[in-house]
């Protein structure tokens, strides 16, 4: 998990190693032959969440291994995307309304990458993340073909994008995927070593509301778990850009986040970037929350959210509240 890897001869190769192994969260790139290789391996092994691009052969090569899954990989740019040579034996996709892999070679001609529809046929009007037939026919699904008996049958529209960019200071981020895993240490695991201190606020402990963990210290943490709820400050000691691979699963509901009178510092648990006014949802501004903040770590400055402002993914805000309500955070 957290990997990069990059201009091997191979990037991962599992032989002969079956039952719930997992490859999450890894950028394998540029690699001379495949970019994930798995032999003889079967039984729910799971390839989630891996960036897999311009690899010199195979991005996936599957041969004599089945029951895997792979899904919400990015499939960028290798020179043949997939092999599955095992007869319809793995599953390629999450089902709906998870959502499988993005394949960059998507065919975009009359019959390619739109995203009109949504819904486990793709025929109810209305965009959900999941390629489908478009105005072609009024919609319908639109399965990425790997071969004759090979597919994935919800292929996304768009990268799933399973990383950050942080910056040397104090960065404001939320974790977009629901977090099965909360130990801090294990959530923040692919930066391991280039922070020194996290911290969030909770607003429910009036007499402590700061909860803090600062890494070496003896005595006196308090902040132990982190969910995808939680808008986070974390401070990278490392200059220049780091990347922050998070890990979870895609929520597949609305997520609610209890907003109490004052100052609520609160994450962003969707899968769209959506204005202020979409966002906010079942919350009306100005009469339930009448001010919302955020922090650009890149020019080091705070933002003010005005109605024309998105929210966005990744990000953690401050928002003041002036009721005691459920946000309805939409999917």
């Amino acid at each position: 998990m957290g990997n990069v890897i990059s201009d091997n001869l191979e990037g991962i190769n599992v032989s002969s190693s079956s039952d719930d192994n997992k490859i999450s969260g890894n950028n394998v790139s540029l690699n001379n032959n495949d970019g994930i290789r798995l032999l003889a391996s079967s039984n729910w092994n799971g390839i989630i969440g891996n960036t897999v691009f311009s690899n010199g052969n195979y991005g996936f090569y599957l041969n004599d291994s089945t029951n895997n899954s792979i899904y919400h990989n990015n499939i960028i740019n290798n020179i043949i995307q997939a092999y599955d040579g095992t007869n319809n034996a793995n599953q390629w996709d999450n089902g709906y309304p998870s959502g499988g892999n993005y394949w960059s070679d998507f065919d975009e001609s009359s019959e390619g990458a739109y995203d009109e529809y949504n819904g486990e046929g793709q025929d109810i009007l209305g965009n959900d993340g999941i390629v489908d037939n478009g105005t072609i026919g009024g919609g319908g699904k639109n399965p990425y073909v790997i071969d004759s008996d090979s597919q994935d049958n919800y292929p996304l529209i768009e990268p799933n994008k399973n990383y950050m960019i942080l910056k040397q200071g104090w960065n404001l981020i939320s974790l977009p995927l629901i977090q099965k895993e909360q130990n801090l240490t294990k959530v923040l695991r692919s930066i391991d070593g280039l922070y020194d201190a996290v911290q969030w606020y909770n607003i429910t402990d009036t007499k402590d509301p700061w909860k803090h963990y600062k890494e070496g210290k003896p005595y006196g943490n308090d902040l132990f778990e982190l969910n995808e709820k939680m808008g986070i400050w974390v401070h990278i000691t490392q200059p220049g850009d780091t990347i922050f691979f998070y890990n979870g699963t895609r929520p597949t509901a609305n997520q609610n986040i209890a907003l109490h009178s004052g100052w609520n510092l609160v994450g962003y648990p969707s899968l769209s970037n959506r204005d202020r006014t979409a966002a906010l949802n079942n919350i009306d501004f100005p009469s339930d929350v009448d001010a919302i903040w955020t922090y650009d770590s890149s020019t080091q400055r705070w933002e003010k959210m005005g109605p024309s402002d998105y929210f966005e993914i990744g990000r953690g805000y401050y928002i003041h509240s002036k009721v005691t309500k459920v946000w309805d955070v939409p999917l």
